[in-house]
């Protein structure tokens, strides 16, 4: 696998990587949000994207707002959740991190449905939005505590 810098060739890909996620892990009005920050904010941060072969798999990325690291957009395709793409797509992004902002406070939201996953690697919850995305998908604001 390689992990590419994003590049507006990836753009229908990375479009297709969310959209497998819609209903369980994102809301559908996502989908718009997502593509405006892909034609902006994607060029603007660090944003990147994982192949398989030729196949774009996962998508994410971070950005510095206020003197605070935010990991943006990590998504895997739904049909290779489970296979470690993940792991290695948030392990590229805090090594990205903490080489280039070593120090800064990393901050995350994502869904009851991925809260778990980002613990295993040091973040923790610290507020709770029910229903913060959509109907039975809540918002997770985390941060990241190296140990």
């Amino acid at each position: 696998m390689n992990i590419l810098e994003y590049r507006d060739e990836f753009r229908d890909d990375c479009l297709d990587v969310l959209k497998s996620n819609v209903g369980k892990f994102i809301a559908a009005w996502e989908v718009d949000e997502y593509e405006k920050y892909l034609k902006t904010q994607a060029h603007q941060e660090s944003y990147f994207v994982v192949l398989d072969g030729k196949e774009v798999v996962a998508c994410g990325g971070y950005g510095i707002v206020n003197g605070t690291a935010f990991l943006s957009w990590g998504l895997v395709r739904r049909n290779r959740h489970g296979e470690g793409i993940g792991t290695l797509l948030l392990s590229y992004r805090l090594n990205r991190i903490s080489t280039d902002y070593s120090g800064l406070p990393l901050k995350i939201d994502t869904s009851q449905n991925t809260q778990g996953f980002y613990q295993k690697f040091g973040f923790y919850p610290t507020k709770v939005v029910n229903d913060g995305y959509d109907k039975g998908l809540d918002k997770v604001y985390m941060e990241y505590r190296e140990d």
